[in-house]
């Protein structure tokens, strides 16, 4: 059980991702600016070919995710990294971690009640137009075309964001790589929400599977959140990926 001493405080990035996240997911946040002092000494290994921006940012996720975790009263726990960069979970704990350079977050919870799950978070700034092009598809150029000129190229970060967020939360399952027009992204800001669908197979995700998540903008920064219940667990197919 998630200890609720934790859940209003003044760190108002924490509390936004609560509310767009399950009530059984712990979040915490750190400051990449403040050192690298703080890693489990299985962690450090992992620093000594990182640049310094690197290195404090991956101290201050460990430091967050461990945050989190005391939740739990799951403490001194390290999160190693595995060969393909992404964190190694203590057994199970699922979780997700995202930085900027002035903020990091972790969000951790029982594998037992969630399945998969990814967070992201970007500066609330307009993307650059040739990234758009690179990132967005043509359906999603056209949503952009169609909101206000002033809002386009933060909205075409939010894309951006949203397909981090996912391809963390699917990467959970497949351990695959693949390209930001492989996701198709469904804004809907009257709910705050979107909608992630395959446009072709990747591993057990078949063409047309939709994941959906949830966004939050304001204080100078763009967070998406994807959550799946293991009471939701999806059933997949065996495609293969082509």
């Amino acid at each position: 059980m998630i200890q609720r001493k934790y859940q209003h405080n003044a760190d108002w990035l924490a509390d936004a991702a609560r509310d767009l996240l399950p009530s059984t997911v712990a979040v915490a946040t750190s400051d990449p600016r403040r050192g690298w002092q703080g890693l489990h000494p299985d962690e450090i290994p992992a620093t000594s070919t990182m640049a310094v921006s690197r290195r404090l940012e991956y101290t201050a996720g460990r430091i967050a995710a461990r945050a989190a975790m005391s939740q739990f009263s799951v403490y001194n726990k390290p999160v190693i990294t595995g060969q393909d960069r992404a964190p190694i979970w203590p057994t199970g704990l699922v979780g997700s971690i995202s930085h900027t350079k002035d903020y990091c977050i972790a969000a951790i919870a029982h594998s037992n009640d969630i399945h998969i799950m990814g967070i992201d978070i970007e500066p609330n700034r307009p993307l650059d137009a040739v990234l758009t092009y690179e990132i967005c598809n043509s359906t999603e150029r056209g949503w952009l075309a169609q909101q206000p000129a002033c809002q386009q190229g933060t909205f075409a970060r939010l894309i951006f964001s949203a397909k981090e967020c996912t391809y963390k939360c699917q990467y959970m399952l497949t351990r695959k790589l693949f390209g930001f027009k492989a996701l198709n992204i469904k804004i809907d800001l009257a709910t705050t929400s979107f909608c992630a669908t395959f446009t072709h197979p990747v591993s057990l995700f078949p063409t047309g599977y939709r994941l959906t998540g949830r966004f939050f903008t304001g204080q100078g920064i763009i967070m998406t959140t994807m959550a799946v219940k293991q009471s939701a667990r999806p059933v997949l197919n065996d495609s293969k990926e082509r």
